[in-house]
């Protein structure tokens, strides 16, 4: 039985680099997304990633070549390699495709070594039979496509040896054929090649890629593609349990360059500011990498501005500035990893750095106003739900934002806390308790809180999930009586098999299914799909305010869901759900905050 073509179009597998690069493709080899590679690299930054070796179209030799391979062009899907495919297998470091043909079978393993972003091609023959295998090379944005004849691809051979240059001088690619082989020069295009997601994303999707020649090779051979050093790689099988699995997908987001930094999500996002720091606890500190967690919280607080901190780096490591949660959540990472660390002197060194970014909060920097013990912003999109197209702007929740609030007041309180360490005595006890008033006197609505205060106080009915970081965060910011109230209303209307829906299914705005082009995905991003990373906070505020051991072990429960997906997915849990059976997933295939969070929440219930 052949190979269920609509399982390669919709699912996709990924082995991230220690570099920010991957490889990634389909379970049958299509290449479905501009993002999908065998070796997809940096340049110049883990910002900066471009598509090297698409694939390798691969044949059995014989009178009529039978293919391992799998393409989609316009109107047409050649060859059909599926057809033969029995299995496919992800593991840590590999993926395995299994082929049996009439005369024998074929075990193909594609092998990555994550620290030197090296890719092998392993098979292994059962059958007198020779393999053709010819690269499908390009010089790419992950982002883009390109035209045939961009650029101008040669190479020389020496021994075993392959090195491929473009523009005739620049050393591009390095091929190593194990044993004995033979080399047919072809020169060819392949034109038209379909990215199907991306079609339906209404993004670019018709792709040219070139084939300088193809080699034959006996019936156990390995073919390994480099761009530094050759060296031979070592399988590695992926954790038997969830827990394990979890942790391992979450190293791979933490990305090391000339700093540490945290890749959003695999596979077109870069570092931002706001995941990171949401995503610092699940993804280094769980897994004991507090040099890492300091070295991002330091470079964060070092780049403030006017007390905000930034939203991300560009490719030349500038700071760009938008949120204005960033500079908050950077006092809950810090205060997690001071939990984990104890580290008195980090606390010492950066306490002035971190009275700065409150004391630009209180007395305003001309996008945030310290009104009455709250913070209002202005402008739009300044919070996480920040979906923009050609001017825009789905969420806007300009005003005071319920969730800035409670970050604001957990930000004085972690201040507090830290300068007691250093001082023995605190300095914003009297306005924290002034948020603490307000806050309960202004936000209490009949669902639990008010999303947002409009600049005149005006209430935004909107039954959203961003009331949940109230009674998540170390700090509860509401009475114990509105805690449970927020509760019961997140559980009545949000709370999902995936996590938490971004908006209540009455809402006239509610738009349950993320798809189709930019502007229809934008429209419904923060308007109805399930966030993963959201259940973290619904957890947590479920074991504070129960405080019961028999319900709090109960929890694990509610993340089965999300565990048997992240299982089935190598650790990866993707950035969002459509809000309607079949829940299918959407966006980034795997997104930092979606792991963490999952991760933490695990934690959370076991040290109950």
């Amino acid at each position: 039985m052949p190979f269920d073509l609509s399982e390669c179009y919709e699912q996709e597998w990924l082995i991230t680099f220690e570099n920010g690069g991957y490889s990634s493709s389909s379970p049958c080899g299509i290449n479905t997304r501009t993002y999908h590679g065998y070796l997809v690299l940096p340049q110049n930054s883990a910002e900066n990633r471009y598509v090297f070796l698409s694939k390798v179209e691969d044949f059995i030799v014989g009178d009529e070549p039978l293919p391992l391979s799998t393409n989609e062009y316009l109107g047409a899907v050649y060859p059909q390699g599926y057809k033969f495919l029995d299995s496919f297998d992800w593991e840590s470091n590999y993926v395995e495709w299994n082929y049996s043909f009439p005369e024998g079978k074929v075990r193909k393993r594609l092998i990555v070594d994550t620290k030197s972003a090296t890719v092998s091609l392993e098979y292994g023959v059962e059958g007198d039979w020779k393999l053709r295998i010819c690269p499908l090379i390009t010089f790419r944005s992950h982002h883009t496509v390109k035209p045939s004849g961009f650029t101008y691809f040669t190479y020389k051979k020496e021994n075993n040896l392959l090195t491929i240059f473009r523009e005739q001088t620049i050393k591009f690619l390095n091929i190593h054929v194990q044993g004995n082989f033979n080399m047919e020069d072809t020169g060819y295009w392949y034109y038209n090649m379909l990215y199907r997601k991306d079609k339906e994303n209404g993004n670019n999707y018709l792709d040219n890629v070139f084939n300088p020649f193809c080699i034959e090779i006996s019936r156990n051979s390995t073919i390994t593609f480099f761009t530094n050093k050759y060296k031979l790689i070592e399988i590695k099988k992926k954790p038997m349990d969830p827990l394990s699995l979890l942790r391992q997908a979450a190293l791979s987001f933490i990305v090391k360059d000339t700093n540490y930094s945290i890749i959003a999500g695999y596979h077109w996002f870069g570092e931002w500011g706001r995941d990171s720091l949401i995503s610092l606890e699940g993804i280094a500190l769980l897994n004991s990498q507090f040099e890492v967690a300091k070295n991002v919280l330091e470079r964060y607080i070092a780049n403030s501005n006017r007390g905000l901190l930034p939203n991300s780096f560009d490719s030349e490591g500038n700071p760009t500035y938008r949120g204005v949660d960033v500079s908050l959540w950077w006092f809950i990472a810090a205060y997690k990893y001071y939990q984990y660390s104890h580290d008195l002197e980090f606390i010492r060194k950066n306490l002035p750095l971190m009275q700065d970014v409150i004391e630009n909060y209180i007395k305003g920097n001309g996008v945030v106003k310290f009104r009455n013990g709250l913070i209002e912003h202005i402008g739009a999109p300044r919070t996480w739900m920040d979906a923009e197209f050609e001017g825009n702007v789905y969420t806007p929740r300009e005003g005071f934002a319920v969730e800035i609030n409670a970050l604001w007041y957990n930000a004085l309180r972690i201040f507090d806390y830290f300068y007691y360490l250093v001082n023995k005595t605190q300095i914003y006890t009297e306005i924290s308790q002034k948020t603490f008033a307000k806050f309960n006197e202004l936000f209490e609505s009949d669902w639990g809180l008010y999303d947002y205060l409009t600049s005149n106080l005006k209430g935004d009915t909107s039954v959203r999930p961003n009331q949940i970081f109230a009674v998540s965060l170390p700090f509860l910011v509401v009475t114990e009586r509105l805690g449970k109230k927020i509760l019961y209303n997140i559980e009545k209307f949000l709370l999902r098999p995936y996590g938490l829906s971004t908006l209540n299914a009455n809402d006239p705005k509610y738009r349950p299914v993320y798809e189709g082009d930019r502007k229809s995905r934008d429209a419904a991003y923060h308007n109805g799909p399930i966030w993963p990373w959201l259940i973290g906070g619904y957890i947590e505020a479920k074991i504070k305010l129960e405080n019961d051991e028999i319900q709090t072990k109960q929890l694990m429960s509610r993340l089965e869901t999300l565990i048997k997906y992240a299982y089935k997915n190598n650790g990866y849990i993707p950035e969002l759900f459509d809000d309607v059976p079949p829940y299918r997933p959407r966006g980034c295939i795997a997104q930092a905050w979606s792991v963490a969070e999952v991760l933490r929440s695990i934690d959370l219930i076991s040290k109950y």
